[in-house]
């Protein structure tokens, strides 16, 4: 059943979105995005796994690439104080400007006469790998610029755990993936501030 509704079905059949699809239907589906994803069939797989996939090329394809040419020339460094390690960004603002220009013209699009802000916003569809894309991209920019500090933050406690879920599913997939890189999260709370402590003095991500 549809969380949002709790009266329609999550998953309705074709021509009667009052009913649940039929299991043989569901199974030819699941058949097909297996083929689609390039998986091997494989018992027990669930739907991240061709999300994941799914991410993981769309990462190849374009949104990593973005990313990576907006911080283009950067030379990785981390500040390091009393107070803790952080992130150092040493681009001037023509510098940044002249990389998002030249990722606009790639991409097909009109390019920034001005740099309005610092920030830049990925955006995909629900359910097609977001949190994937983001996590992978945390370790992106820690191999090549030696980022080690993210904050991720979520409108609702259903996405919160959600994502710190996913984030447990994908531990053994990320340390394969990046050579045994350490990390660590938690969730925030107010009532554990060593934690945050811990995060602000860790050279780690």
């Amino acid at each position: 059943m549809s969380s949002a509704t709790e009266e329609a079905p999550g998953l309705p059949a074709p021509g009667n979105p009052s009913a649940c699809v039929g299991a043989a239907l569901a199974q030819g589906w699941w058949d097909r995005a297996e083929r689609l994803a390039g998986l091997e069939p494989k018992l027990g797989r669930g739907w991240h796994s061709l999300r994941r996939k799914f991410a993981s090329d769309s990462l190849r394809a374009t949104s990593w690439t973005s990313r990576r040419r907006c911080f283009a020339n950067w030379a990785a460094g981390r500040p390091q104080n009393d107070l803790g390690v952080g992130n150092r960004l040493t681009l001037l603002d023509d510098e940044i400007l002249a990389n998002l220009e030249d990722v606009q013209l790639r991409n097909g699009l009109v390019p920034s006469e001005v740099l309005r802000s610092g920030d830049f916003t990925v955006e995909m569809e629900t359910g097609t790998g977001t949190t994937y894309v983001y996590l992978r991209t945390i370790f992106e920019l820690n191999k090549r610029y030696g980022f080690s500090k993210f904050v991720i933050v979520v409108p609702s406690v259903a996405i919160k755990e959600g994502v710190y879920k996913t984030i447990q599913m994908t531990d053994d997939h990320f340390r394969a993936l990046y050579s045994g890189t350490p990390f660590e999260s938690f969730l925030y709370d107010s009532a554990k501030l060593g934690q945050v402590r811990n995060f602000a003095t860790s050279s780690q991500i």
